[in-house]
């Protein structure tokens, strides 16, 4: 029996006196019950699981008991660790009484776990009356996070500062602490404001709010500044930071104080983010002036400051304290040119031009000539005339030819396990076609057990999610391979390329016909690239064997053609072709320069060669033979693309996103899907679930990938979801690494990713940049005209592009492409509609075309 009347009640109290009543015969058979009974069959409809588990929970006199009731994932969470969790008063009453009663040797444990593990920490306030009661051990670092943590609509700044006033010691040891330790205060939720109304942002508002009023009770100790200050200097994120300089300007601390903690201030020169500089450094200029300020610490601290990285603001304020003190006191003049010439090597011109002027302020061009050679390539032309050095013309270093190296298929059975485990893990787009290749290639090597060797790999593949439109195409390849049956149905969420799907029936044809023939897509060189020979060679070798070409092949195998000049010998070997695809393949190896498609079924090839071999070319004529595919993209003409930024807006915000071809990312209507063997026509952004199959996606159209990329492009250029963060960082990679050329639309992608909020994209996309212009495959016009007309509408700070101006590149090419940019924007401003910072533009531009 159970106490269902309690239950329903909700009476926790008197549930734990039920319990607690119980004789040891009782509670096993009780604890008995409980296993077996299920919550529905006796409460359906009802929502009394608390109350429920709570019964439960004081069954239980051991951790073996406990465990007898878990309450999902990870597996050693508890229904305690549950309850412990809940905000509910009366219920935690309960369990309070319940510990004081029984005395589980496990509760500590429980409460440890729930403290450390991935889920949401325990109530604060059930754990500080446990942990008075020596319950459980106190951990600084861990109840401070328990405290902190604000879950959504639990907590009211009025009930907080009640508690925390009543409860002074909590302030003492878990509060004050707070700015040592990993706290969760950088978490979205919401609560009740001091108005008694629903308020949310980030969690440090709640605590603003706090603070704020216990600082004007002065319960908040003035040492805290110490903490504060210590605290920028340790690695926590810039949000985090961010709230404790608010915190530092609610104390508002006076001279003598900022001056008892200057060394802190100097601290913060060697690893804090530029917000705390930019913080600290108007401190210190402030304190500079009083006669107990060390100013031997400054100049000795301040060499590290020339070097940061993106200071331009707290660095010009640096230079002036360090100029100022060289007035003030002559014995720091000898010196101050060495000090401060570390910041020549800043790409801002207004950071360099500052430090030349203070290094030039006591000791002449001359005397300098030393001090100013490490940083001479460095200098802008203007800066290098003030300090009369020659500047130094930029050499552009070659960017190396991209390694084509022949690759070769698994040479036994035993190097084909190896190369599957390495696939799996890596998922290389090479390592999978030469899985694919090594199976077909060693097929009459493959042991009768082949299918237990093989099933660790097939293990991994068996999840009920797998985050990898490639995992899945290959888990359908194994299981037919492995098991005889048919490939599983495909689940709901599982997104599939057409090309792995016939991949995969290829090999299992060839495994069936015991048909030793590659096939046509397969890489011979590096990175995915088929040599013409190869692929004539394969050709030949299907149509000697009387073997059916597949057209999905095929198109592959033409899409990864290696670039460069066709031998003589190859060209004669493919004259020898007979099959329907062969004026294609003459047209694409450079034997004859007709575009005749026989028939509709052949214009699929036809459209990726002639895009392949002529990125430029028009091709009317395919609308005379397929008019509903000709309009398809890439197919009778390149994919140009039209763009705009529009601005989206609500009653709480204001986006500017990037429209193209009238299609927007974040409100897309009905995707454009092409029927097989279209599919390159079509790869879409929604059939890649991880890193991997984007660049798989990338192999497959190495030569003209400007459709591809145009579903990469992010609406705005601050994406912080992890899915536009790897669209404008791994495939831009692969194109810099690969060597891929964008021809027309893909260039819109180029330009976002230079703009991203990422810097690591737009380091990408400058490097890009810098590649298409030593190569000469660069379209200047469509690219700049884009770049400026996202800047010029807002669609991303100009900073971002000043950064560019900036960046480690300054080659001619690249100066004068980035002039033409700023050609354009000056020219097309509007001066009703100016975007922030526009004036910084205006200022470089008047600076280059001095």
């Amino acid at each position: 029996m159970i106490p269902v009347d309690l239950i329903r009640r909700q009476d926790y109290s008197a549930i734990v006196d039920w319990a607690m009543a119980l004789t040891e015969e009782q509670r096993l058979t009780t604890l008995q019950t409980l296993r077996e009974k299920e919550y529905a069959a006796v409460f359906a409809g009802e929502y009394v699981h608390d109350a429920f588990d709570l019964l439960r929970v004081v069954c239980t006199r051991t951790l073996k008991e406990l465990r007898l009731f878990p309450a999902g994932r990870p597996a050693r969470l508890t229904l305690l660790h549950t309850l412990l969790h809940a905000r509910h008063r009366a219920l935690h009453d309960a369990l309070f009484d319940y510990v004081i009663r029984s005395a589980p040797d496990y509760l500590d444990k429980v409460v440890q776990e729930a403290l450390h593990g991935p889920q949401s920490s325990p109530d604060f306030r059930l754990l500080w009356r446990l942990r008075q009661q020596g319950r459980v051990t106190f951990d600084e670092a861990s109840f401070a996070g328990a405290l902190l943590n604000v879950e959504m609509f639990t907590r009211s700044v009025n009930d907080e500062l009640d508690y925390l006033r009543a409860h002074p010691q909590v302030i003492e040891q878990v509060l004050l602490p707070f700015v040592h330790h990993e706290v969760p205060v950088l978490l979205r939720s919401k609560w009740q404001n001091a108005d008694g109304e629903t308020d949310g942002g980030i969690v440090t508002e709640f605590w603003d709010a706090v603070l704020a009023q216990l600082y004007v009770e002065n319960r908040l100790p003035r040492r805290l500044i110490a903490d504060l200050l210590a605290s920028l200097s340790i690695g926590f994120k810039k949000g985090r930071l961010d709230w404790h300089i608010r915190i530092l300007k609610m104390f508002a601390p006076d001279d003598k104080e900022w001056l008892e903690h200057q060394h802190l201030l100097l601290a913060t020169f060697y690893a804090s983010p530029g917000s705390v500089l930019n913080f600290v450094l108007p401190v210190i200029q402030k304190i500079s002036v009083l006669e107990s300020f060390d100013r031997e610490s400054f100049m000795q601290h301040l060499p590290i400051l020339t070097g940061r990285e993106n200071v331009d603001k707290s660095l010009l304020i640096a230079l002036n304290i360090a100029d100022a003190f060289a007035e003030r006191f002559p014995p720091y003049r000898t010196s101050l040119a060495q000090t401060v010439c570390g910041a020549l090597i800043q790409q801002n011109e207004v950071v360099q031009r500052r430090t030349a002027q203070v290094m030039l302020h006591y000791q002449s061009a001359e005397q300098l000539t030393s001090l100013i050679e490490p940083y001479r390539d460095a200098l802008t032309p203007a800066v290098a005339a003030l300090l009369q050095t020659p500047h130094s013309p930029v050499i552009d270093q070659p960017v190396p030819a991209l390694d084509v190296a022949p690759v070769a298929v698994p040479e036994s059975w035993d190097a084909l396990l190896f190369h599957t485990g390495n696939m799996l893990a890596g998922r290389d787009a090479l390592d999978v076609e030469l899985f694919y290749a090594g199976i077909i290639a060693r097929q009459e090597e493959i042991p009768a057990d082949y299918a237990r060797q093989m099933q660790p790999y097939y293990k991994k593949l068996m999840k009920p999610w797998l985050a990898s439109t490639l995992l899945s195409s290959l888990r359908d390849f194994f299981h037919p391979w492995l098991t005889g049956k048919p490939a599983p149905a495909t689940e709901s969420h599982e997104q599939y390329f057409p090309h792995l799907i016939n991949q995969n029936r290829l090999v299992l044809e060839r495994l069936r016909r015991h048909s030793s023939l590659s096939l046509l897509a397969t890489p011979t060189h590096l990175p995915f690239y088929v040599s013409p020979q190869a692929l004539v060679e394969r050709l030949l070798a299907h149509e000697q064997q009387n073997y059916p070409v597949d057209t999905d092949d095929l198109i592959t195998a033409c899409n990864r053609i290696l670039p460069g000049d066709i031998a003589e010998k190859v060209k004669q070997q493919a004259s020898g072709l007979q099959g329907d695809y062969a004026p294609a393949i003459h047209y694409l190896l450079g034997i004859t320069e007709t575009v005749s498609p026989a028939n509709n079924a052949l214009l699929p090839l036809w459209a990726q060669i002639t895009r392949t071999r002529h990125p430029d070319g028009y091709y009317p004529h395919y609308t005379l033979l397929a008019p509903e595919q000709a309009t398809w993209p890439a197919v009778a003409g390149p994919f140009n693309c039209d763009y705009q930024v529009i601005v989206d807006k609500g009653e709480h915000w204001t986006w500017r996103r990037l429209v193209i071809n009238n299609q927007a990312r974040w409100r897309y209507g009905e995707k454009e899907h092409y029927p097989d063997p279209w599919y390159y026509c079509s790869v879409q952004r929604d059939n890649c679930c991880s890193k991997a199959d984007l660049l798989y996606c990338l192999s497959l159209v190495p030569h003209y990938s400007d459709v591809f990329l145009r579903g990469l492009i992010p609406d705005t250029a601050s994406g912080n979801e992890v899915q536009e963060q790897e669209d404008c960082l791994f495939p831009l990679t692969c194109l810099l690494e690969n060597q891929l050329r964008v021809h027309h639309g893909g260039w819109i992608y180029i330009a976002v990713c230079l703009l991203f909020e990422k810097k690591v994209s737009r380091e990408l996309a400058a490097e890009y940049i810098h590649l298409a212009l030593q190569q000469g495959f660069l379209n200047r016009a469509y690219l700049s005209q884009c770049i400026a007309c996202l800047l010029m509408h807002q669609y991303a700070p100009i900073n971002r592009f000043i950064d560019y101006l900036d960046g480690q590149h300054h080659s001619p090419a690249v100066t004068s492409f980035q002039d033409e940019i700023l050609s354009l924007c000056v020219n097309a401003a509007e001066q009703d509609r100016l975007p922030v910072n526009f004036k910084k533009l205006v200022a470089r531009y008047k600076d280059r075309s001095r």
